[in-house]
């Protein structure tokens, strides 16, 4: 039976999978954990057939950081958004990129991990945007940087790979 790009298998023994929908980066994704025998289990993370979101700023992900780990702005234990964007300015001093205006946008990820009493093994795929206009002046006229893209990834499942756009520049030229 497949439900939200999950398969589950019916047995004579008891079946169970857990899932949830939720966004990361403003991004959507599905997560699920399926119990799969007495000591295995799958944890499967997907993305949807949403878009990716407009990301966060640096400064809006340091606050979603310090809310997560409990901590409000000004307690000693919290990250300072002022401090770390000072930090990235010491990169290039003169450049005059604007690092509160920078994006971080997660475009799509992917997780598998299986584990049973003998092996366990972890497959995973992500790909990341920048909004990087900041980094380089517009008024440069020959070129202008609009985005840099990262992708990382270990899985050679052809599903999850075009899914994501991970194609090898072989595949993608159609050789």
């Amino acid at each position: 039976m497949e439900e939200n790009g999950v398969t589950t298998t019916q047995s004579g023994s008891l079946n169970l999978k857990l899932g949830v929908k939720f966004k990361l980066l403003d991004t959507p994704l599905f997560a699920g954990i399926q119990k799969t025998t007495v000591d295995g289990y799958e944890v499967l993370l997907i993305p949807t057939d949403n878009i990716a979101g407009n990301g966060m700023s640096i400064e809006k992900m340091i606050e979603e950081i310090n809310k997560l780990s409990g901590k409000k702005e000004g307690d000693e234990q919290a990250l300072d958004a002022n401090k770390v964007t000072e930090q990235l300015s010491t990169l290039n001093p003169n450049s005059g990129v604007n690092w509160k205006e920078i994006r971080i946008i997660l475009n799509q990820a992917f997780l598998y991990y299986k584990k049973d009493s003998t092996n366990s093994s972890v497959k995973y795929a992500i790909s990341i945007t920048v909004n990087a206009k900041e980094l380089l002046p517009s008024d440069m006229g020959l070129i202008n940087l609009d985005y840099l893209t990262l992708s990382v990834w270990n899985t050679t499942r052809p599903n999850v790979l075009a899914r994501m756009g991970l194609l090898s520049n072989t595949d993608l030229l159609g050789v």
